[in-house]
Order: structure tokens, then sequence, then C-alpha cells
């Protein structure tokens, strides 16, 4: 009988060592695929079951990290960043789209801004505004997709109401 349950033991012990490779996470995603430092991640949202974006800050700007789903396991797909290295406006404007999600993002510059709104495809949304190390981010995800985004307009407020930006898309 220990001779049976022995042999049990040590083909467990075997065929636990040969499962197949552990299913990853965005986060280990990002730390074995990207050159992106999970530091620099603000924000990871899931846009579909198998779409997921994460958004970084850098030295001189931002970018959205794209993530597809393969057989339960989160896959880096790219990372697309822009620079404002010297902000010419009170926010910045930048967008990235597939055909199922769009999402507008950008760095706010002038303190007074405390509200964006993104008007794309007759509708209408408050952008989530996030502040990161001294340095304030907005961004908005639409469930929808296409190159349509780029001609949403973006509009940035002072907690007053006063608008003191407006994109010229």
């Amino acid at each position: 009988m220990r001779l049976v349950i022995s042999i049990l033991i040590v083909c467990f012990i075997l065929l636990s060592g040969c499962s197949e490779e552990e299913n990853k996470t965005i986060e280990q995603s990002i730390v074995s695929d990207s050159d992106i430092s999970l530091d620099n991640v603000f924000h990871t949202e899931e846009i579909n079951e198998q779409q997921a974006i994460s958004l970084y800050y850098t030295d001189i700007g931002y970018g959205v990290l794209q993530f597809n789903k393969q057989e339960n396991s989160w896959e880096y797909q790219q990372a697309l960043s822009a620079g404002h290295p010297e902000p010419e406006h009170p926010m910045s404007t930048n967008f990235v789209y597939k055909d199922n999600y769009s999402v507008s993002i950008g760095e706010i510059f002038d303190p007074e801004i405390s509200k964006v709104i993104v008007k794309y495809n007759n509708n209408e949304r408050d952008a989530t505004i996030v502040e990161v190390d001294k340095r304030m981010f907005w961004y908005s995800v639409s469930k929808e997709g296409g190159e349509d985004i780029l001609k949403s307009h973006i509009s940035g407020y002072a907690e007053d109401g006063k608008l003191i930006y407006q994109s010229s898309y």
C-alpha cells in the first residue's frame, strides 16, 4: 500500500511540473513584454473580454499600452506614446482607436482645468482626471471604435464652469 501511495505522490509531482505556462495578468505582461515600468502605469481597463489598455506616463508625455487576451492570458500588443516637452496649450489631446474601442487621452497643463468633456458621435461624457506625480492626465474610453474619434471635441473647464480650452478638431 505504501508503494502505491509513493508512486501516486511521485506521479503527482511529475505531472504538476509539466503543467502549462501560467496565464499572464496584464501587470505580468507589462513587466515581461514591454519596456514600460509598472510604476509609470496609472490606470488599467478591460475594454471587453478580449482587449484591455493601460495608461502610463513618461517624463515628457503619456501613452497607451494595448493588450489582447489569448487563451486566458493577457498578451502585450504595443505601446503608443505622445510627448509634450514644452506645452503650448492648456491641455494636450491624443487618440488611440481600434475597430471596437477608442481612447481619448491628454495631459492638463493649466491647473485651473478641473473638468474635461469629450463629445464623440453625439455622445457627451466627462473624462476621468488622474493626478500622478504632480501631473494631471485625463482620459475617456469609448466602446465605439474607428477613426471617427479624431472628430471628437474636447473641452476643458474651470471649477466655476468657465471654458479654458476647446479642441479645434
